[in-house]
């Protein structure tokens, strides 16, 4: 998995050419982001939900996953 800071070469290439595959674009830049974080973390009373998307997943294996959660947790 890739990380920030991450020194894993062949990880960070993958991960690029994927986001070149599915044409992906960043729309916040670094330090948008640590603003963002930063006043989520100091603002709200509460941590908020949120979805993990990641960029190398495959959602079939994903939906499945999730799908067996539920079975579980229905039974």
């Amino acid at each position: 998995m890739l990380y920030i800071g991450s020194t894993d070469s062949n990880e960070t290439a993958k991960v690029r050419r994927a986001i070149a595959e599915r044409g992906l674009s960043s729309h916040m830049n670094d330090t948008k982001w640590r603003a963002l974080c930063t006043a989520v973390a100091e603002e709200f009373p509460f941590p908020p939900p949120y979805q993990v998307k990641c960029v190398l997943s495959d959602m079939a294996h994903l939906r499945a996953a999730v799908e067996k959660s539920a079975t579980v947790a229905a039974a």
